[in-house]
């Protein structure tokens, strides 16, 4: 029995382009150009609800209890109704941006950014008990300090959080400091926007100076590592100055899956890695799963109700099957947890004392039914993309 865990960072509405991107995406803007935002122009409203169902059936079905959703680009509403009838707890708002290079059907200027951001809001704000609204821009690079000033302030008034992706590759971040002049860094870019406070979560954070290690401790802001290159990189260190760290696994067509054990196994795997530049200063297993609980709860300001098994927090709970292979024989659990366990020996989860899973099924959807709407949702997004499945659409039913 475990603590529900905590997906820091994952783009649901993405479900139905699953393992349609390829290995190997020369950056990230081809990544956006060639297969999001044509995907993102195509989705309808009931496609994007299919696609968020079965992200929220994936996440509960891998002991994943609460997500924030990296930001819906088109149907908010939809999205909080979908995930909400599988019983997940999450939080989510609009993706916005506002630089001129968006494909026209996604094109947007500050002031529509701004106010489809907060229109997302307020949409999602109340809409159902276990859906929280959330602030998300696509970060630098596509957004302007002003969208982001006002992101934050939106943020702000609805008392939660705001997202967006950060300094991801060396590339990204020499990209920005050039734009910025004066040598200035991406992060101490934001304190100086007055943006960086303890309402922050900077996704990725891959690349960070001391300098800028020391504004995130002194801000309050917190990060949260999702797969990719060098993703355990610092980890040490920002635990050792307190900065609340949590785990995301991005989307199903950069780590391919929403399991956040998965995640924690590509972390284990670079610092253990011998020729590793990465310093593991003693890093346990125990560190890692923090991620995934208490820590990712810090990060969304949730850790006094979730995040740990303790009197007075909520029942949020998962049970593992140990009598799997993975787990035998049983020497440490947390070490198999981590290291070579993962969401697909979940056996039954509870999110307020309810059961949500139940012997790998999830209460209250029918799967069988989910599952052959989405194959013929995704048929038809991939059609209207101009893009084929290497296999034809299933018949599941």
């Amino acid at each position: 029995m475990t603590p529900g865990l905590i997906n820091g960072h994952l783009h649901v509405s993405q479900h139905l382009l699953r393992g349609f991107v390829p290995l190997a995406v020369s950056d990230t803007s081809a990544y956006l150009f060639k297969w999001v935002f044509p995907y993102y122009e195509t989705l309808t409203s009931r496609e994007e609800g299919v696609a968020a169902t079965l992200a929220g059936c994936d996440l509960l079905t891998k002991g994943v209890t609460m997500v924030a959703d990296g930001g819906t680009v088109r149907h908010p509403g939809v999205v909080a109704d979908a995930l909400a009838t599988t019983g997940i707890r999450a939080h989510l708002g609009g993706w916005s941006w506002d630089h001129a290079s968006a494909p026209p059907g996604l094109s947007m200027d500050t002031t529509e950014a701004l106010d489809r951001l907060s229109g997302a809001m307020d949409e999602v704000a109340g809409r159902h008990p276990r859906i929280a609204p959330l602030a998300t821009t696509i970060g630098l690079g596509m957004s302007s300090d002003a969208l982001l000033e006002g992101a934050k302030s939106l943020a702000d008034r609805h008392g939660t959080f705001l997202d967006f992706h950060h300094s991801f590759d060396a590339g990204e971040v020499e990209s920005h400091r050039s734009s910025f002049g004066d040598d200035v860094t991406p992060v101490e870019h934001l304190e100086r926007l007055g943006i960086l406070s303890d309402n922050v979560r900077l996704v990725h954070q891959i690349v960070s100076t001391a300098a800028e290690l020391d504004a995130i401790q002194r801000t309050g802001a917190s990060v949260v590592r999702c797969t990719g290159t060098r993703a355990a990189r610092d980890l040490a260190e920002l635990r050792g100055r307190g900065i609340p760290v949590g785990v995301g696994t991005d989307t199903v067509n950069v780590s391919n899956t929403s399991d956040v054990l998965r995640a924690l196994h590509v972390f284990a795997a670079e610092i253990r890695e011998p020729d590793s530049d990465i310093p593991s200063s003693g890093l346990s297993a125990d560190d890692l799963f923090d991620m995934c609980t208490v820590g990712g709860a810090r990060t969304l300001g949730v850790a006094s109700f979730a995040g740990s098994l303790e009197p007075g927090k909520s029942a949020d709970l998962v049970m593992f099957d140990a009598l799997r292979p993975e787990w035998i024989p049983m020497i440490d659990p947390v070490n198999q947890l981590v290291l070579s366990a993962d969401g697909g020996s979940v056996e039954s989860v509870w999110i307020e004392g309810e059961l949500v899973v139940d012997r790998g099924r999830v209460i209250g959807v029918d799967e069988l039914a989910l599952c052959q709407e989405a194959e013929e949702a995704a048929a038809g997004v991939l059609m209207r993309m101009g893009a084929r499945a290497r296999i034809g659409r299933r018949s599941l039913c």
